[in-house]
């Protein structure tokens, strides 16, 4: 299969669905395994599946350690998000030093707003241009070096889902950063 998910016909996203559910069943049968063999249970493609299509679920200690030490995992993480969401912006393809204050990605906007009532806070506005298109529930950014970052999304009204955020906060750091890449899930 190839293509992204938001352009599958529901046939193949059932299929697509068992796949992954016989892949997760896979995982958690050898993970059981390499438990017994180590005395703990592994992070393994069912906690990376997890993460992914739960837009609440936090990233725990145990998952964070294993994707900085399994370039593997990270790997598996990064083509499950690229091949199911619905919206992706690749890397700037200007990415140096410049700061960006909007991204243009498949299918939607994101622009970056001071907010005139507090200085110290960022609007962060999408704008989702296919009205008809899957409503996205998390916003993910992938850092080269910093990691990954997800943060839920309200529902959106009009057509536009907007966040308030700190200035310096890790969402704003990496929405600017032109080396991320963003997927809306």
């Amino acid at each position: 299969m190839t293509g992204t998910w938001k352009t599958l016909t529901q046939r193949r996203k059932t299929l697509a669905e068992r796949a992954f559910g016989a892949l997760s069943t896979l995982d958690e049968i050898t993970a059981a395994e390499r438990a017994r063999a180590t005395g703990g249970r592994q992070v393994g493609f069912a906690d990376i599946y997890a993460y992914v299509n739960e837009p609440g679920r936090p990233m725990n200690a145990r998952l964070s350690e294993a994707l900085e030490a399994d370039a593997g995992l990270r790997d598996d993480l990064l083509r499950l998000l690229t091949k199911t969401a619905g919206y992706r912006c690749p890397r700037s393809a200007a990415a140096g030093t410049k700061v960006l204050e909007s991204r243009h990605g498949q299918g939607f906007t994101i622009r970056l707003r001071p907010s005139r009532a507090e200085p110290s806070q960022v609007y962060v506005v999408i704008e989702l241009l296919d009205p008809g298109a899957e409503t996205p529930k998390a916003l993910f950014i992938a850092e080269h070096r910093e990691g990954l970052l997800k943060h839920a999304l309200p529902e959106p009204r009009g057509g536009m889902v907007q966040l308030l955020a700190e200035t310096e906060s890790d969402l704003i750091r990496a929405l600017r950063n032109p080396g991320s890449e963003v997927f809306l899930r």
